[in-house]
């Protein structure tokens, strides 16, 4: 399936703008790939595995962005700011271990 780049930008284009418009923030993948490509429109497919699914490259992209979103507009619910899911292996007590192999709740510090 071919994708057209100027239609591809330009919808890239409106979804910041409708961010921006309603106070949301918003993950820019298109310009990071574009950034990524060294702005040249061949290179971009190094980023997908077919011109639209992504392959590692752009996956990790992706995936840092995300981040770096999430830590600046939500940093309650950055890993950083989370508990673990269980307990540390070493906070286990060998005799006695269910009471510390309970699921805890990493979002109770965050109200509503």
């Amino acid at each position: 399936m071919d994708r057209d780049f100027a239609v591809t930008r330009a919808y890239a284009a409106a979804a910041r703008d409708v961010a921006r418009e309603e106070g949301v923030p918003v993950v820019d993948v298109w310009t990071a790939f574009w950034e990524a490509a060294g702005r040249d429109e061949a290179r971009l497919g190094a980023l997908l595995v077919d011109g639209l699914h992504l392959n590692a490259k752009g996956y990790e992209i992706v995936f840092g962005l995300l981040v770096d979103a999430i830590k600046a507009h939500f940093p309650e619910l950055h890993y950083e700011a989370l508990g673990t899911v269980f307990s540390p292996w070493d906070d286990i007590d060998p005799d006695d271990p269910l009471p510390s192999l309970q699921k805890r709740d990493i979002f109770k510090h965050i109200s509503s």
